[in-house]
């Protein structure tokens, strides 16, 4: 019974010493879900039709969510859906398809600036790229006159995508298109008419 005693005894000490030894070391923090780290919406996001395209430019976020320092980015997919003349926009219901995937450019570009200003005892804030390493584009060039088109463009890492993006809505006529920024609210977009116009009436308001 002595014996028993003892053995328990070893055996509570041994798991309380390493539930210390992990305290103590500060290792064993909680992991910060991914979602924390995602990147947020792309900013500055600009659309400008041509005779046959629509030109997308934008630039890289340099924050995550929580407002760090982006620490993965891989890049951008390039969502499309199409919407017949009169049919609303609703977001969670839209036919979205991945018909692109841009890289990024910058994060490579600073991080390793910042592990230079590091090794050479420079504050890591002074880490600089160029400013155009920012600017990313898309063309989309495969598409139908007088159809209304829905856009995203939401930043990924090899984790998860963001969910924070611009919804851009645009009836292509060539350079007479139709741009609807303001249908761009962040995910909460509400419902639009998608009559030709309301289409150009918004566009005019913007």
């Amino acid at each position: 019974m002595i014996t028993l005693i003892l053995k328990k005894t070893k055996s509570l000490f041994f798991f309380a010493l390493i539930g210390f030894n992990c305290l103590s070391c500060g290792r064993y923090a909680p992991p910060v879900p991914p979602e924390f780290t995602a990147p947020p919406a792309v900013v500055d996001l600009d659309v400008k039709p041509s005779e046959s395209a629509i030109n997308f430019s934008w630039k890289a976020p340099e924050k995550d969510v929580r407002g760090e320092p982006l620490k993965n980015l891989v890049g951008y997919k390039i969502y499309r859906a199409e919407l017949e003349l009169g049919e609303k926009l609703i977001p969670n219901k839209l036919k979205l398809k991945e018909i692109s995937e841009v890289p990024d450019k910058y994060l490579k570009k600073i991080i390793y600036k910042r592990e230079e200003a590091k090794a050479s005892g420079t504050p890591i804030r002074k880490a600089k790229v160029d400013e155009s390493d920012k600017n990313h584009f898309f063309t989309d060039s495969q598409l139908k006159n007088e159809q209304i088109y829905v856009y995203k463009i939401v930043a990924f890492n090899n984790i998860i995508e963001s969910q924070n993006y611009d919804l851009v809505r645009i009836k292509f006529n060539g350079l007479k298109s139709v741009i609807d920024l303001n249908s761009a609210k962040k995910i909460a977009t509400p419902e639009f008419v998608d009559t030709e116009e309301d289409l150009l009436e918004d566009a005019q308001s913007s």
